[in-house]
């Protein structure tokens, strides 16, 4: 077996038939370049805020990125955890503003 199978088998698998595509396709950057990222958003019932993911996302979170959109921009490679940890607390800032929207939408979606 070649690297790149070993690699491609272990990243998730994105349907990919005519009507799939024309639902909400969550492709994050973690998918197009597998790695360690980490969901910043809000808990959620099986997802708590900064959990740590490799090669993808599981397919409960996945779901609920399609129901909620904002919730993609709360998933970060693990490089940028330290910046993005201090952003999340500082009121104004573009995280804060994504988490705290996540939170509204969510509701108790959570």
């Amino acid at each position: 077996m070649t690297a790149q199978k070993s690699k491609k088998e272990q990243v998730p698998e994105v349907q990919s038939t005519e009507s799939k595509k024309q639902e909400v396709q969550v492709i994050d950057k973690a998918e197009e370049n597998p790695s360690t990222i980490v969901y910043v958003g809000p808990d959620l019932e099986l997802v708590p805020q900064f959990s740590v993911f490799h090669n993808g996302l599981p397919d409960h979170l996945r779901e609920k990125v399609k129901a909620h959109p904002v919730l993609e921009k709360l998933i970060v490679k693990l490089s940028e955890m330290p910046t993005i940890e201090d952003r999340l607390s500082r009121v104004g800032s573009k995280e804060y503003l994504l988490f705290n929207a996540a939170k509204k939408q969510l509701g108790s979606d959570a």
